[in-house]
Order: C-alpha cells, then structure tokens, then sequence
C-alpha cells in the first residue's frame, strides 16, 4: 500500500484522485471485489469487510463500477456502494471535506484507521 498523501477528491459523490485508485486496487488484491470496469461484485469477504464498517448493502444490480480517474488513468470506483464507501469515512473522520472544492482531506486518525481497515485478515 502506498503511502497516501493529500490526494483525494470526489467524483460524483465517491472517493477518487490517488487515495481512491488505491482503495479499488486494494480491494480488488485483497480479494473483497472481482470483475472489470463495467461491474465489480463484493465477494463474501468483501461484504463481510464493508459489513465491518456499518454500511447496509441495497439491492442495486449495480453496486461498484469503474471510474477512469482523470489525473491518475486509471479506475477509482463509482456506484452506491462507492458513495456509501465515502460518506461513511467522512462521517467517521477518516476524511474531511474542504468548503470550497472537491478537495478531500485525510486524517492523520484516518491514514490509521484505514490501513488497519484495508489489511489483510
């Protein structure tokens, strides 16, 4: 896992820049989502990682998909659960929103919290 610095920003109201490029790689190695672009799926130990977090899955058929992140080239995610994904971090301090753009700031708690979060069991 890199070490992540103050890139982060939403997209559409999911994680992108540096930081989300690297939640999607993350999750994808550690093996909680599998697919492509076009759909990921949580696998059972993805749901059960998100579980972890509170956040209730809904029913959408499409809960992850690509996002080409225009400064890294590569997919952050999108979709419900993208969203959820980072709502939730802001509402437990792991990012902070900045008031004027789509700037996002990651706590030092957060850095922490997530690398714990994304760690291998």
């Amino acid at each position: 896992m890199k070490a992540w610095p103050a890139c982060a920003r939403s997209c559409y109201g999911h994680l992108a820049g540096v930081l989300g490029v690297d939640l999607c790689r993350c999750l994808v190695e550690n093996g909680w989502v599998q697919g492509d672009a076009h759909q990921y799926a949580l696998t059972t130990a993805g749901a059960k990682r998100v579980g972890e977090l509170g956040i209730t899955l809904n029913e959408a058929p499409r809960q992850l998909y690509g996002c080409v992140d225009w400064s890294e080239r590569r997919d952050h995610f999108a979709g419900p659960l993208a969203v959820a994904l980072l709502d939730n971090f802001i509402e437990r301090g792991w990012l902070r929103r900045s008031d004027d753009s789509r700037v996002l700031a990651l706590t030092a708690g957060g850095a922490t919290s997530l690398k714990s979060w994304l760690a291998q069991d």
